[in-house]
């Protein structure tokens, strides 16, 4: 908590005139957000960080994801709208809270902004420097002549930055994701190559290769021999294939009785050699393109791998990014381009891991007590930036929904952000329950920014209510209207928030301190100039900004002021002395 007696913000402050103290505090009760369940078996709950006020009234909004694990309820965070209307931000502001108060956190961004929002705390106003961004990627800051300075090394000793885009050959091979389990690690390749290959008559090729290797892997664990794991290998499997059909296409004998082979057979032999060579093909140039590369290691990963990155998950933040995965919203998976199945394949293999990883129970990571503390399941979350991307996916939806269902036994949060609220939808397409009320239940808390279409906000509007959704068809559409631009209720930086016990409000997100709004701006024509000012490694010396919190209450005041005024002037009060009282001019 960043307000009372953690130190930090005094979010409850106001400075009033004497006479004004019979004039009731408007933002004392909150309306929306955490809060705390009582009951005969003891407390539930708690209130977490502060992320804003209510626009109703001004009250601080605190909101933790995991207290609505400690309520009992399901595990998803939504966090929607379209670009440029805030979402970034209060994803950014959840991410720093979560893992500065102890939650180990992992992120998949593919749009770079976590990496960006972790370079400038961990380095200041330093990453203005042209040279910075290239000299991070390629060398590390613990070398004695890394030409930057570390301002606050407690935070980027404890985060880990994944760049995909540079990553090395084989890092993410699905034997060395698995542990070397080879059942676990061949289901894990058949998915990936669900999403690098088009044809099922292709994946059948490869499922005969995943056989072979399955039959031989057997035979030297019963001869206690060492066998080599690793996706590369398919392809040396797929060319026995090849082999034996070339045979037949030549007119040879094949396998150890003798046969007569018929022009038939030598045609179709033919055949089935090509289309085997043409998988083959593309898998070598597969492993080594962009991304796909990275999940084709050749078995030597497994003796040489270092601890550290995902087989460890052993920081409190690890930021998994992808540089230019931008795949076609509107289109099935089969009409991607080869860059962007790549790509995707190398970011479902890294969130698998991740998930198997946290449903595990493992209690590898206790940021919050002494290495020797008993064990226990710390608290974690995922976030999911351009959630889209994996539920366009069938195996990527699978492993969100399973995340979603299970976190909470895991003390395991979903925070999944995207541009439509269709995408959660699609999580429970395939549950035979009905999609928006399965959906609701999967994610008690949603954020609504502003919508970029009519149908948008429809479907953001049916997260917002209960599963009915609104009878009357002219207040549903006056409803959505607000969610969008032209509606003109949702400037950038405020949402509709959905709290876990079904409040719906509308919420100014606000960072609070300057360092962290400069942190957290992503717009690259405005990130440098925000990123002007150094940052102190010490929190207590960040700067707190109170612009958002002194406009706002400010407008809730005079609105009451306003209302006081109109009912005046209605004659609806009988003390002679009101005006005295609250100022109100006649």
């Amino acid at each position: 908590n960043i307000t009372g007696r953690a130190g930090g913000i005094a979010g409850g402050e106001r400075y009033t005139d004497i006479e004004a103290l019979a004039m009731a505090r408007l933002d004392s009760s909150p309306t929306i957000g955490d809060s705390v369940e009582y009951g005969a078996r003891g407390t539930m709950g708690w209130q977490g960080h502060a992320i804003g006020y209510s626009r109703e009234n001004g009250a601080l909004v605190h909101f933790d994801p995991h207290v609505q694990i400690a309520r009992n309820k399901a595990a998803g965070v939504a966090v929607i709208g379209a670009s440029g209307g805030g979402k970034s931000t209060l994803s950014l502001m959840l991410f720093f809270w979560m893992s500065e108060s102890g939650v180990q956190t992992v992120v998949a961004d593919p749009k770079d902004d976590f990496r960006k929002f972790a370079y400038y705390i961990s380095f200041g106003n330093q990453v203005n420097d042209p040279e910075f961004a290239e000299t991070i990627l390629m060398r590390s800051p613990s070398d004695p002549d890394f030409p930057y300075t570390v301002i606050n090394r407690d935070f980027w000793e404890q985060t880990e930055i994944i760049n995909l885009w540079r990553g090395r050959r084989g890092m993410l091979d699905p034997w060395l994701m698995c542990g070397g389990n080879f059942r676990e690690g061949a289901t894990l390749a058949r998915e990936i190559m669900e999403l690098l290959l088009v044809d099922k008559d292709e994946l059948k090729i490869v499922d005969r290769a995943l056989q072979k290797m399955g039959a031989e892997y057997d035979r030297a664990v019963s001869e206690n021999r060492p066998f080599r794991l690793g996706l590369s290998r398919l392809v040396e499997y797929i060319g026995q294939d090849i082999e034996y059909y070339q045979q037949i296409a030549d007119g040879k004998f094949a396998g150890d009785t003798a046969q007569t082979i018929t022009v038939t057979d030598m045609m179709a032999a033919r055949q089935g050699a090509q289309e085997r060579q043409d998988v083959a093909d593309r898998l070598t140039r597969a492993a080594e393109e962009v991304y796909a590369n990275l999940l084709f290691g050749d078995g030597s990963d497994l003796e040489n791998e270092e601890e550290g990155g995902l087989r460890a998950l052993n920081k409190r933040r690890t930021i998994i990014t992808l540089k230019g995965l931008n795949p076609p919203r509107n289109k099935p998976t089969s009409q991607w381009s080869t860059s962007d199945r790549n790509a995707s394949a190398a970011l479902y293999t890294a969130l698998h891991r991740i998930s198997t990883f946290f449903l595990s129970g493992s209690t590898a990571v206790k940021p919050n007590g002494p290495s020797d503390a008993p064990a226990s399941s710390p608290p974690r979350a995922l976030i999911i930036d351009e959630g889209y991307i994996l539920t366009r996916i069938p195996a990527g939806k699978d492993l969100i929904t399973v995340a979603l269902r299970q976190g909470r036994s895991y003390n395991f949060v979903v925070i999944f952000i995207s541009q439509q609220a269709s995408d959660i939808a699609q999580l429970q397409a395939e549950t035979g329950e009905q999609a928006t009320e399965t959906s609701t239940n999967q994610f008690p808390t949603v954020f609504v920014f502003k919508q970029g279409s009519m149908d948008e906000a429809r479907d953001a509007l049916r997260l917002l209510r209960d599963s009915k959704g609104v009878d009357n068809p002219a207040e549903a559409n006056e409803l959505a209207m607000m969610l969008t631009s032209e509606g003109g209720h949702l400037e950038t930086g405020v949402c509709v928030m959905k709290d876990v016990d079904g409040r719906v409000g509308t919420v100014c997100t606000d960072p609070m301190f300057v360092e962290l709004w400069a942190a957290s701006e992503t717009n690259p024509e405005r990130r440098s100039q925000h990123q002007q000012g150094q940052i102190s490694p010490f929190g207590r010396e960040w700067t707190v900004d109170s612009q958002t919190r002194d406009a706002l209450r400010t407008g809730v005041v005079r609105g009451v002021v306003e209302a006081a005024r109109l009912d005046r002037r209605q004659g609806r009060f009988e003390m002679d002395d009101w005006e005295s009282h609250v100022g109100v001019a006649g």
